[in-house]
């Protein structure tokens, strides 16, 4: 009945590496716990979207990043705050969209949801390999609920760098509700389960820019694809 929004941390360029100058070190666009600056742009099944992000240094070990996201040719706004280390692989992310046209059949249907999400670097393969387990809980709300419902979310990144400058992510993702969302005018509660999975291969290049392209499928056989560009500075 619902489109499904899937939160998922691989399609949010979170990869930083905190540097004075970007052009005299390569950013590590693999690693989600590396920090940057950047401008992004994605065009594929979901319309266009733009992102902006800025980031900083909070102390020797630990920096800050905040993203501004419009996504789905401006019906989707997101928004993102983070903390991150990248010595020992630690992140903490919150994680809010606000969404003006979330039903498929109904126009201006209106949805919001926030998650708060912790995250584990865990390498392998002298760093070439990534395990990246990471949880997070919220709530979700849209028109035709009574209120809000409490969600969590479970979602574990396999990386793997190819290359310097290639690399692929796969990301499983599952997506459940405490209890039922209570629904209005007489139609039925829905419990919120939903099983998704997430593909990006990327590759950078002059040492501060990549282009990947992302396949999502989720267990209602529906697969979405999109091609992004960043740019960081």
């Amino acid at each position: 009945m619902f489109n499904k929004i899937t939160l998922s941390l691989a399609m949010l360029s979170l990869p930083m590496h905190v540097s004075a100058d970007v052009s005299e070190e390569d950013i590590d666009f693999s690693n989600p716990t590396s920090v940057y600056s950047a401008f992004d742009v994605n065009a594929g099944t979901d319309g266009v979207a733009l992102g902006l992000t800025l980031a900083g240094e909070l102390s020797d070990n630990w920096a800050f990043l905040s993203k501004l996201e419009l996504r789905e040719n401006t019906d989707m706004l997101r928004v993102r705050g983070a903390a991150v280390a990248n010595d020992i692989g630690t992140g903490f992310m919150l994680d809010y969209i606000k969404h003006n046209d979330f039903h498929i059949d109904i126009e201006d249907s209106k949805s919001e949801t926030l998650v708060i999400n912790a995250m584990q670097v865990l390498p392998f393969n002298d760093g070439k390999t990534m395990l990246v387990p990471i949880v997070g809980i919220g709530y979700t709300n849209n028109d035709f609920a009574r209120s809000s419902t409490n969600i969590w979310m479970a979602q574990s990144m396999i990386i793997h760098n190819w290359t310097d400058n290639i690399w692929t992510n796969f990301t499983p993702i599952w997506t459940n509700s405490f209890s039922d969302m209570e629904m209005k005018n007489g139609m039925a509660n829905q419990r919120i389960k939903s099983f998704d999975m997430e593909f990006v291969a990327g590759y950078r290049f002059s040492g501060n820019q990549n282009v990947r392209l992302h396949l999502n499928h989720n267990e209602d056989n529906k697969t979405e694809t999109w091609a992004a560009y960043t740019y960081a500075f």
